[in-house]
């Protein structure tokens, strides 16, 4: 999402967020991870922040100095804190030990012979979404009417990112056949 962002800007716009973010980055990584608590989710949020930067490139270009910094700071504080909302939907590699399920879905099914392990690395390499969305329904049993309130988007939105998820799931799994 960051290239697709970045290929937009003139190169006035990407000098400017990329002196911002050289600039301030142990800054924002340290405002970030004293409201998460963790160096990757920090990294993470940061991330997201400057999207929400780049998205704003006008508004951001109108401002300087001082004003900027706390501008920046700001959405990097509120998208820590939307982190740590959905934090309940972190995963952790302890809870991934995958426990038996009633249903009997192809996915299940698969799923079920698939070692932990692996399985863990391949939900690691989904986007945070997918992985939030796949590891709530497939592993808490979470509805996606729970899921969508808790991370604040549509339940059709959420259905779609578990679609995808699952897809990017499958074709991990082919390529590890060959």
């Amino acid at each position: 999402m960051l290239l697709i962002l970045a290929a937009s800007l003139s190169d006035e716009q990407k000098d400017l967020i990329e002196d911002l973010f050289n600039k301030n980055r142990d800054l924002f990584l340290q405002i970030a991870n004293t409201i998460l608590g963790s160096h990757e989710a920090a990294e993470d949020a940061v991330s997201d922040a400057m999207v929400k930067v780049i998205t704003n490139i006008e508004y951001i270009r109108s401002i300087s100095g001082k004003n900027l910094l706390a501008y920046c700071i700001t959405i990097i504080k509120n998208t820590a804190y939307n982190f740590q909302r959905h934090e309940k939907f972190i995963i952790s590699h302890d809870e991934m030990a995958f426990e038996n399920q009633t249903s009997a879905s192809a996915e299940d099914v698969v799923l079920l012979q698939i070692r932990d392990d692996d399985l863990v690395s391949m939900i690691d390499k989904l986007p945070r979404i997918e992985r939030l969305i796949v590891y709530g329904r497939y592993f808490k049993n979470l509805s996606y009417p729970a899921m969508a309130d808790a991370l604040s988007i549509t339940e059709e939105n959420a259905r779609k990112l578990c679609q995808r998820g699952l897809k990017k799931l499958r074709n991990f799994l082919m390529e590890g056949d060959d």
